[in-house]
């Protein structure tokens, strides 16, 4: 019990500040470190009943330790293969007479001068590691020879992709050149209108009268004709009274000094489309 005595010495001769402002919480702690220690302890004792167990009873243990008893063998075995991977990466073998690492091209152990069995190592690049168990395995496996699992071998590198070329942008069509525009001649001036000298239009001559025929039977008339009987009918044709035209009245028409605007209307004083008096 002296580490025990040790530690409590430590805590009671430890910070005398922390200890006048809370004793309760360093004893406390004390007292937890003390279980950790115990603790541990047993679970050493634990570890050593076990070994021991396993050691004295490897052929003949209960069937309630089966799954300890496999998973130690398991792990046993995955590392003597790691172990194996080291010295292939080294180039040494065990002597199988008395376990010491020779060189793998030697034909007797440096040791103890047995012979050493030659095997075909193969190259680096035909081995690879099992997913499953990390044994080292060659690739024209299809299963690992550590832990059964299917071996995959690693997929080629896939071709490299040539960018595709660049799209080159549309030509524009080539336009013909135009041709300059003519020049734009000035408009000639206006000219203001002339208001005409005559106050009245003069009356139109009266037409010759003309002779026309009627058909007694149809009532069919014809005019300016030599026939003498009706195209209509076969009627013999009497001349009638030559038609009489009147010719029409003559009508004012004045024209505005302003804008030259033609007013018809007798009884109007002013124009209708800029407001001159006429």
């Amino acid at each position: 019990m002296g580490l025990f005595d040790n530690v409590g010495f430590g805590f009671s001769t430890g910070d005398a500040g922390i200890k006048k402002q809370n004793p309760q919480v360093t004893e406390e702690g004390r007292l937890n470190f003390l279980i950790g220690e115990e603790n541990k302890r047993i679970n050493d004792s634990y570890f050593q009943i076990g070994k021991k167990y396993y050691s004295e009873h490897k052929e003949d243990y209960d069937e309630s330790f089966a799954q300890f008893f496999d998973s130690i063998k398991d792990s046993n075995n995955r590392i003597e293969d790691l172990k194996t991977q080291i010295r292939t990466l080294k180039g040494l073998v065990l002597c199988k007479k008395c376990g010491a690492e020779v060189a793998i091209n030697s034909a007797f152990c440096n040791f103890c001068g047995a012979p050493i069995e030659r095997k075909d190592v193969p190259k680096q690049e035909d081995m690879m590691i099992c997913p499953a168990c990390g044994k080292s395995v060659s690739k024209n496996l299809k299963f690992c020879t550590g832990c059964g699992t299917p071996i995959q071998a690693p997929a080629a590198p896939a071709a490299p992709v040539m960018p595709a070329p660049p799209v080159m942008p549309p030509v524009p069509p080539v336009q013909p050149p135009v041709a300059p525009a003519p020049p734009v001649m000035p408009a000639p001036p206006v000219q203001p209108p002339v208001a005409p000298t005559a106050s009245f239009n003069a009356a139109p001559t009266a037409e010759p009268a003309k002779s026309i025929k009627v058909c007694p039977s149809c009532g069919a008339s014809f005019e300016d004709t030599d026939d003498m009987f009706c195209t209509e009918c076969g009627t013999k044709l009497v001349s009638s009274a030559p038609a009489r035209h009147f010719a029409p009245e003559p009508v004012s028409v004045r024209v505005c000094p302003k804008c030259g605007a033609q007013i018809t209307n007798p009884d109007l004083s002013f124009c209708t489309e800029c407001g001159k008096k006429l």
